[in-house]
């Protein structure tokens, strides 16, 4: 097993139920794939950083799925993976056509790897801030767990 807080089982524990109620819950996505992290199931993580980008794209919320299609480019390798980056790619490619007219827009004619990686670099552009405030974001919403129960 790992040596992570029990706390943090028992949290991924609550919010796993939430998802069996709640599927496209972004609370529980964005806390369960920070937390698979910190307790070393990369392979749930994985699955779980796929729904939040399905989920965010849904809601329209374009900068931070760009966000998780940098961390989904990792798992190039996991074709689920690679597809929803591509999904987040083409997804995204509207609003930046339209921000960027009249010049050429950012992904016209770029692979799907070639936009992934463009996501990626996006990413690593915003240095460590990101992976800080996901940190952050999930000690709070764990604290309220507990407060909750």
């Amino acid at each position: 097993m790992d040596n992570a807080d029990p706390k943090i089982h028992e949290a991924i524990g609550f919010f796993e139920q939430m998802l069996q109620t709640m599927p496209g819950d972004r609370t529980s996505l964005e806390f369960l794939s920070v937390a698979y992290e910190q307790v070393g199931q990369s392979e749930k993580r994985r699955d779980c950083l796929i729904r939040l980008a399905d989920c965010l794209l849904h809601e329209k919320d374009f900068d931070n799925a760009q966000v998780i299609a940098g961390y989904l480019s990792a798992f190039s390798d996991y074709r689920p993976a690679r597809e929803a980056v591509e999904r987040v790619a083409n997804e995204i490619q509207g609003p930046i056509i339209q921000a960027q007219a009249p010049r050429e827009p950012r992904w016209q004619g770029a692979s799907a790897r070639a936009a992934a990686h463009a996501v990626s670099d996006t990413v690593q552009d915003a240095g460590g801030e990101l992976h800080a405030l996901s940190r952050s974001a999930a000690a709070a919403e764990m604290d309220l767990v507990w407060l909750w129960k």
